[in-house]
């Protein structure tokens, strides 16, 4: 088709991808079957990518590499950025969202060999320019990831902790290599496991909502209208948690005219809300949530200061029971 139509290789199956799994019935059964082939078929791709790597050349390219790793970066996240300011995006989404997509392989090396089989001069330069520079990106890419989801609150904290659930072909490995490293003399390190118990901090989620306390009540109801909470945290400018608001604080407010252009956020935000401290243990939490008949709670790092770090939801704490029981 590719050759019929006198194009691109690479666009021909990017277009046939992008159409299948949005067009064809059983698209995304498809996509999910060839999940299941698509690690040898990625490791060849990279294997004979590897193989037209021009060694000879990677010193003269070697300050051109470092200029791109530079200008890529800098490019992501400005660009991220810059489109999140456009958008009125969050502000995990401006300081966290371009390193989210550091990482870089399949197309970008598609593209190189495309260049080299039309000018094999200039090909060879820019396909081992970019094949260096895909290593580095490999590395850190995913790394870049898992930060900036943990930093920006879609990934919450007890996810990431080690949780050994050993297989007996698992247990026997590492028996072996235990074995083998005590004959050898090798200190053996332990792993770092987390048998403690699990606390607020390790539950909550950090991508909060929050809603300053000068907000006027059209920005309060565009915040409420997106958002998948019924109850919002309020602070000041610095970041201290000042009281809660749900639709039912602001819904008289809504049908006087008059109000309506006048009323802030801490006009009708609750300041005698509930909240709990991110050391507090999640029976502790358990408890609040029962007292206070809320199925949410705002996490201070301190009773005094009372600094909002996240929101702690009751269907997060219940799960984390019922991950214990199992």
């Amino acid at each position: 088709l590719a050759q019929m139509l006198n194009v691109s290789p690479l666009l021909v199956n990017l277009v046939m991808g992008a159409t299948v799994i949005n067009i064809a019935k059983k698209g995304k059964m498809l996509f999910e079957e060839l999940k299941r082939i698509d690690l040898p078929i990625y490791a060849a791709f990279f294997a004979l990518s590897g193989a037209s790597l021009h060694w000879d050349l990677l010193s003269v390219v070697g300050g051109v590499g470092v200029l791109y790793v530079a200008g890529r970066v800098a490019g992501k996240v400005l660009g991220v950025f810059y489109g999140a300011v456009q958008a009125r995006a969050s502000q995990s989404l401006k300081r966290y969202g371009g390193c989210g997509l550091l990482a870089q392989a399949g197309v970008a090396l598609g593209l190189a060999l495309l260049i080299e089989d039309r000018d094999q001069k200039l090909g060879e330069v820019v396909s081992t320019t970019i094949f260096s520079t895909v290593i580095v990106f490999e590395i850190l890419g995913p790394l870049a990831v898992r930060w900036s989801i943990v930093k920006s609150g879609e990934v919450k904290v007890i996810k990431l902790i080690h949780r050994d659930e050993g297989t007996p072909f698992r247990d026997t490995f590492r028996e072996i290599i235990l074995r083998l490293r005590h004959s050898l003399g090798i200190p053996v390190w332990k792993s770092k496991q987390f048998t403690g118990e699990v606390l607020v901090e390790h539950v909550m989620r950090t991508h909060v909502e929050v809603i300053h306390e000068e907000t006027h009540l059209d920005q309060i109801l565009k915040v409420i209208e997106h958002s998948r909470y019924n109850l919002f945290p309020v602070v000041n400018e610095i970041g201290e948690f000042t009281g809660m608001i749900s639709f039912q604080d602001i819904r008289d407010v809504l049908y006087d005219g008059i109000m309506k252009d006048l009323v802030i956020a801490k006009d009708v935000a609750n300041p005698a809300g509930p909240f709990i401290h991110s050391k507090a243990t999640i029976n502790e939490a358990l408890d609040l949530f029962e007292l206070e008949k809320t199925d949410l709670l705002p996490v201070i790092d301190d009773r005094e200061t009372k600094h909002l770090m996240g929101i702690l939801t009751q269907r997060d704490v219940l799960a984390v029971f019922k991950g214990k029981k199992r």
